[in-house]
């Protein structure tokens, strides 16, 4: 709870753009939408006609158009367009040009949810110190928390954006592995057995 609140109030440093930009192997939003771009004009040029990414029903009018068949339907029986079923697509196709509009159409859906995601987090960044305070809320008695503004829990392990968090001057970050931590807290207390000896 300690550790909540202090998180809470002094905030994670994230490096701004300018910063992002100087390190070089980092991404920065501009880097990602020109990217973005690109592979949308690629997309288009094989198609032979615009479309919308951000819109699902371009998406799929245009997989129809060129008779390609998103490989899930969502709970309603609608053909879903998310990269799950492009992925399924991809398996199922046999011809090599559809493969490779399904392909850069996963690619796209990719950098567009990275771009997302920079833009959630970046919208909460402290101007002048430099760092989001996410807001952080108990969800059950367990001691399970969510956050908002911006979301730093729903983070992925292969985020690009974590990079972009980095500790402040004289500090580091420690990353400690409490794997079972309670059932192991329960075992030392109550004096049980885990294996051969006593956690």
């Amino acid at each position: 709870v300690f550790n909540t609140i202090e998180l809470q109030q002094t905030g994670l440093r994230l490096l701004s753009q300018a910063e992002i930009c100087a390190a070089g192997e980092l991404s920065s939003m501009g880097e990602i939408e020109s990217e973005l771009e690109a592979v949308t004009s690629r997309i288009e040029k094989i198609l032979g006609f615009r479309f919308k990414l951000t819109s699902p029903k371009s998406v799929l009018a245009s997989l129809r158009r060129v008779r390609i068949r998103p490989g899930k339907r969502n709970e309603r029986g609608r053909v879903k367009t998310s990269k799950d079923s492009l992925t399924l697509a991809f398996r199922n196709e046999r011809e090599d040009k559809k493969k490779v509009v399904i392909a850069l159409l996963i690619y796209a859906k990719t950098l567009l949810e990275r771009l997302k995601k920079h833009e959630e987090v970046y919208r909460y960044r402290d101007k002048s110190t430099g760092r989001i305070y996410s807001f952080f809320k108990p969800l059950t008695a367990t001691g399970r928390y969510t956050a908002q503004r911006p979301n730093v829990l729903s983070m992925g392990s292969k985020s690009k954006i974590k990079t972009h968090i980095v500790p402040g001057d004289g500090k580091c970050f420690v990353i400690a592995d409490f794997s079972q931590i309670d059932l192991r807290m329960i075992a030392n207390e109550t004096g049980l057995k885990i294996g051969r000896a006593h956690v």
